[in-house]
């Protein structure tokens, strides 16, 4: 009766650590040693991970006299690759070298794979371990503080608030940086000051004049090394804010679908008032995406409007992000409000929300 020895490497990826661990299990016999036992790369930043695989050239020595023939390999995860194949013979007293590579590519947390290895059964049973260890360091070359900043509500007429955004330096050795260029539509960098820990900038929210409603603006901010930017993707921030006004308000802020199926019959109302001696004469409105939902919009008097919305059952899957603007004007004045549409449409959803906020 044929008997195997059974040689598994099990790579494990933790966050903030990859651990590689060889470990043998023979039925019979004694003979058979990965050198060397423990094996540790020491600290690998993850910037250097995911740029290539991680490679090492292990040793799979053979003590007896015989030599040993390798029957089977297995590998549990395209991730994982070793040239140890079927076939490979560990000659007596020598050893054969094992080549493994393990691609990051952009996973972080709890991952595993195995290589299995078969081989023929020697003499007396025992089992052995040995152990490689790489730690893969989730390194970040910068760090935004807040992740997201939130203003006030502010009313129209009054100055626009200003918030501080830190942009820190990251704990990576290897992604150093002395400048930051900063891009948005919407936002004015009132002021950029480093200090030793990073730089520090002074924020404030662009409107048009008359622009109401809710705002949501992407903030990308790129490293910069010696007058040039590092070559990965802009750190991305979100700056939120809200502009009302004495004159008119508007209900809901937003509108928020939920998660809906399509086809769903979805739909509401945007309400908007006058307030105070304000007398609307004429109102507008559109949508940003035509294909997202049909709109209705109705003066009622000189001091109400009514913005009926209706979704478009041929709406397909995906996420939901447009606007519902409108123009209300009286009186010689222009206000443009706009309102948020968020959402998501999943074919085998149901409908979670049709709600307004």
């Amino acid at each position: 009766m044929r008997r195997f020895i059974i040689i598994s490497i099990v790579i494990a990826i933790g966050f903030g650590s990859i651990l590689i661990f060889y470990s043998r299990s023979l039925k019979s016999g004694s003979g058979l040693e990965f050198q060397p036992k423990v094996i540790d790369f020491g600290a690998v930043e993850a910037s250097e991970a995911f740029s290539e695989p991680l490679h090492y050239v292990a040793h799979l020595r053979n003590f007896t006299g015989n030599n040993i023939l390798i029957d089977k390999v297995d590998i549990s995860c395209g991730c994982t690759l070793s040239d140890m194949a079927a076939g490979t013979i560990v000659p007596a007293h020598g050893d054969v070298p094992v080549h493994v590579s393990f691609s990051v590519n952009d996973h972080y947390g709890q991952l595993q794979s195995h290589i299995s290895v078969f081989a023929e059964a020697i003499k007396k049973e025992q089992t052995y371990q040995s152990q490689v260890q790489v730690r893969v360091l989730s390194m970040k070359p910068a760090i935004v503080d807040p992740q997201s900043t939130i203003f006030p509500p502010f009313a129209l007429g009054q100055p626009f608030p200003i918030s501080s955004i830190n942009v820190l330096h990251g704990n990576s050795r290897t992604i150093l940086w002395d400048d930051i260029q900063v891009e948005a539509n919407s936002i004015k960098i009132i002021s950029k000051k480093a200090n030793k820990d990073g730089i520090t900038l002074e924020i404030s929210p662009i409107s048009d004049p008359c622009m109401l409603g809710s705002f949501n603006e992407p903030l990308l901010i790129y490293l910069i090394k010696d007058g040039k930017r590092i070559s990965f993707p802009p750190i991305s921030t979100n700056v939120i804010w809200e502009v009302a006004s004495n004159l008119i308000a508007k209900s809901p802020s937003q509108v928020y679908l939920g998660l809906i199926h399509p086809g769903d019959p979805v739909s509401g109302k945007i309400i908007i008032r006058s307030l105070g001696n304000f007398k609307i004469s004429h109102a507008t409105a559109s949508i940003s995406n035509s294909a997202v939902a049909d709109i209705d919009c109705h003066r009622t008097g000189d001091d109400l409007v009514e913005i009926d919305y209706k979704i478009k059952k041929s709406l397909p899957s995906g996420d939901v992000s447009c606007f519902i603007e409108s123009q209300i004007g009286g009186g010689g004045l222009e206000f443009f409000l706009r309102t948020p549409v968020l959402g998501s449409v999943k074919e085998d959803g149901g409908m979670q929300g049709n709600g307004m906020q």
